[in-house]
């Protein structure tokens, strides 16, 4: 798949060299055994990429396979490992469901709200849509009873529709979700990109800088019209009423300013 707004694709672009490759078994190997030997009561490893099916699927029965040899090896009888995958789910086919029933794997499948708004971001590499392929694989885990949630990057498309996708993934039965805001292209101004979330954060952070100056100017207004006698008895006497119209200047100039 190709995601308009794939932090890793956008990093990758930036550096002097794009790739740096898979991780190989000899890596795999080393992270595993350095991990199980130093772990105490639980060793938890998370599988993201990019996308981690690319990496095929012999390559996690090998490290499912290494997990099993060093708890052994280091005596770790008590440890409790644990596996999370985080994917696109558009290579998800039986042979993957079943391997992660099988393992016990916690599975984040990427889905982006609604279909209009996954298919607008999140593409197939020859530029075809995407969702309904994902929610099938959604189903496929459903029915080999794999524990997962979904996973929604957090454009401002989404942000303004959240009322409608909330519903919506109730209905299809996707009642463990993961909310993660979208990041900007590294180094680029924000707010630029039609999936930024940078111009609903700034909307919202006006409309509560906004209800708290209006909750100010109201704090003003009963000021000012407190009775005179109040006045007197926090000023003296002969400047009660020019603070009282001070009061009135000043809320009326931020009245102004702010709204």
């Amino acid at each position: 798949m190709t995601c308009d707004y794939c932090f890793y694709c956008d990093e990758a672009k930036k550096r002097t060299q794009h790739v740096y490759g898979m991780m190989n078994e000899k890596t795999l190997e080393t992270i595993i055994e350095k991990t199980i030997s130093e772990a105490d009561a639980v060793a938890s490893f998370t599988w993201q990429g990019g996308e981690p099916t690319l990496r095929g699927i012999d390559f996690f029965e090998k490290a499912v396979a290494l997990q099993k040899k060093y708890k052994q090896q280091y005596q770790r009888n008590n440890l409790h490992i644990m596996n999370s995958f985080q994917t696109n789910g558009y290579e998800l086919d039986r042979q993957w469901a079943k391997f992660f029933k099988r393992n016990q794997f916690l599975v984040g499948l990427s889905i982006d709200g609604l279909p209009e708004i996954h298919d607008s971001f999140r593409k197939g590499k020859d530029g075809s849509e995407s969702f309904f392929r994902v929610k099938q694989a959604a189903e496929l885990l459903d029915k080999y009873q794999v524990d997962y949630n979904i996973l929604t990057v957090v454009t401002s498309q989404v942000a303004e529709r959240i009322k409608e996708i909330y519903p919506f993934y109730k209905k299809c039965g996707w009642n463990y979700q993961q909310y993660i805001a979208c990041l900007e292209p590294f180094g680029e101004k924000p707010g630029t990109k039609p999936y930024s979330f940078f111009q609903i954060c700034l909307n919202c952070g006006i409309m509560i800088y906004k209800a708290q100056v209006s909750h100010i100017l109201d704090s003003l207004k009963i000021m000012w019209d407190w009775p005179q006698d109040i006045w007197q008895n926090l000023v003296s006497k002969g400047d009660a009423a020019e603070y009282s119209m001070q009061w009135k200047q000043m809320e009326a100039s931020i009245r102004v300013i702010f709204t």
